[in-house]
């Protein structure tokens, strides 16, 4: 069973042709659909983090420095915060949620953008123009034994029920 003539062809061409482009359309609706279904949040799911504030004492005043908790278990997320008048602190985790995921931690100190920002100033304030002083002195606001993961030997605990964790240096 066949076309005897040319125009029977050219009908049998256009419908495989029509047929094709069906098909082609079909598989790439049918890949769209599944693309968009495995676009949901994937990866491991985010630790619990739980709100932690407090107040860390007994190494002068520490306004404007940054504390962190580094997790102990290397797939902890740390979490750090930024010390306001009178030793006073909030965490955030480091992906941007309020809090601090439960566990074990390491404190390390630094001095905020902020102080240091403000020590420049100071530095060329008191120097002048065209000054050869260096780099401005930090004057450390804390040991610098906190200031490192290795030499620091401040560890907390973190629970779920942690809210408030004031810290002694």
């Amino acid at each position: 069973m066949g076309f005897e003539n040319e125009s029977g062809i050219r009908v049998m061409k256009c419908a495989l042709r029509s047929l094709l482009f069906r098909a082609a359309n079909l598989a790439l609706a049918s890949s769209l659909v599944l693309i968009l279904i495995g676009c949901g949040d994937s990866g491991p799911p985010k630790a619990d983090v739980y709100p932690v504030s407090g107040t860390v004492t007994g190494s002068g005043d520490l306004t404007g420095c940054l504390i962190v908790f580094n997790p102990s278990d290397p797939k902890g997320i740390s979490a750090s915060g930024t010390i306001e008048a009178g030793g006073k602190y909030t965490l955030e985790a480091v992906d941007g949620r309020p809090g601090c995921a439960a566990g074990s931690y390491k404190i390390t100190l630094s001095m905020s953008q902020d102080a240091v920002k403000a020590a420049m100033m100071k530095s060329m304030a008191t120097s002048g123009p065209g000054s050869k002083s260096g780099p401005p002195k930090m004057d450390g606001a804390f040991p610098e034994k906190y200031s490192k993961l290795q030499t620091s030997d401040k560890t907390v605990e973190v629970k779920a029920d942690t809210t408030t964790l004031d810290i002694t240096l």
